[in-house]
């Protein structure tokens, strides 16, 4: 159904924080395959579930980290009306595979990391003064 190294749409990159890198792109770590009744190939989707374990408290991966680290995992999800189960154990099917980053990101240094908290400490400041600003009309 899906190759090794698929990206699932509205989904292909996660925020990084303190890294070199802003974002960095996700990508199935294995092939999704499963049985398929000719005609129900678009009854098919993947869900993607992202482990809170992985991220920080806003949703972001913290560098440093490798190529190919665990941040989720992806399950092929059937949007149909027949239910189809394992000829060999009975159990509903269920295919899952680890969601993983495509590529490593470096831990930014310390000076790059103290601009970044400049800015955005300016940047909130700013954004207040305009939200004020706006309640006045």
């Amino acid at each position: 159904m899906f190759q090794a190294g698929h990206q699932i749409d509205g989904q292909t990159e996660l925020d990084v924080s303190k890294g070199k890198e802003d974002a960095v792109e996700l990508e199935t770590s294995a092939a999704i395959s499963a049985p398929v009744k000719n005609g129900e190939e678009d009854q098919y989707e993947v869900e993607v579930n992202l482990s809170e374990e992985a991220l920080d408290k806003n949703g972001q991966l913290e560098a440093p980290f490798e190529a190919g680290e665990k941040v989720g995992t992806a399950k092929l999800v059937y949007n149909g009306e027949e239910t189809y189960s394992d000829l060999h154990t009975g159990e509903k099917l269920r295919t899952e595979v680890d969601v993983v980053t495509s590529s490593g990101v470096e831990k930014a240094n310390w000076f790059m990391l103290t601009i970044g908290a400049v800015g955005d400490f300016f940047s909130d400041i700013f954004s207040s003064a305009v939200s004020v600003v706006k309640g006045w009309f």
